[in-house]
């Protein structure tokens, strides 16, 4: 269960879900906006070209839309249309992208299928969205220990976690995988050596000649 109340400001919201992003999408010619730093021009990250996401392609758009905690679905949703209709769907369409993906810190379904709503009113504005709740990102979330650690359990040194803490039983198989690997290439390493000595023994008994000086070269290793 994730503890939401980390995350308590519109920057670090912001930051998350562009983190989140980054590792979904996986590529590295996302660009990320930084929420510190001045205005983003209508995104806080976008993926031209060559996205390939959820079965969807082409340029995507990222924006996240932060509430304050304890905000009702419905609030979320009348903020949310207001601003999509008063800019989002202008920015979208300024940045000639093929998906927005528009991220909430709110959960949209309930009894009211708020989510659906949103994405009713992308279509009606000729708009590609897909609207990320909170109870969406954070089945994403959970697939990334990183992001879980260091966003919500307050973890700043992720370099003292050993994979073994994420991963016990398939680090025991990679450890036996690996020593099984290791002694069998050294047996077979050995024997090979073994066998290059006693050639090697053998050409010094024809006293040093030349010619057989030249079997001195080894495929062995």
């Amino acid at each position: 269960m994730l503890d939401w109340s980390k995350i308590d400001t519109w920057q670090k919201f912001q930051r998350l879900v562009n983190a989140l992003f980054e590792l979904e999408m996986n590529s590295t010619d996302f660009k990320l906006s930084d929420p510190n730093i001045g205005g983003d021009g209508g995104q806080d990250g976008i993926l031209r070209d060559n996205g390939n996401y959820l079965d969807k392609t082409g340029t995507f758009l990222i924006q996240s839309k932060y509430e304050k905690e304890g905000t009702q679905p419905k609030d979320a949703f009348t903020s949310i249309k207001s601003e999509l209709l008063k800019k989002e769907f202008a920015n979208y369409k300024r940045h000639k992208a093929d998906w927005l993906f528009l991220s909430i810190n709110v959960v949209l379904n309930t009894t009211t299928d708020y989510q659906a709503e949103l994405e009713e009113l992308a279509r009606n504005n000729d708009v590609s969205m897909v609207v990320c709740d909170k109870e969406w990102l954070g089945i994403k979330i959970q697939k990334h220990p990183y992001l879980v650690k260091w966003w919500f359990e307050g973890v700043q040194n992720l370099s003292i976690e050993t994979p073994s803490a994420y991963f016990e039983n398939y680090e025991k198989e990679l450890i036996q995988e690996n020593t099984l690997y290791c002694e069998t290439r050294y047996n077979d390493l050995n024997s090979k050596f073994t066998e290059f000595l006693e050639i090697l023994v053998q050409l010094t008994s024809y006293g040093g000649k030349n010619e057989y000086k030249l079997l001195v070269r080894s495929n062995f290793f």
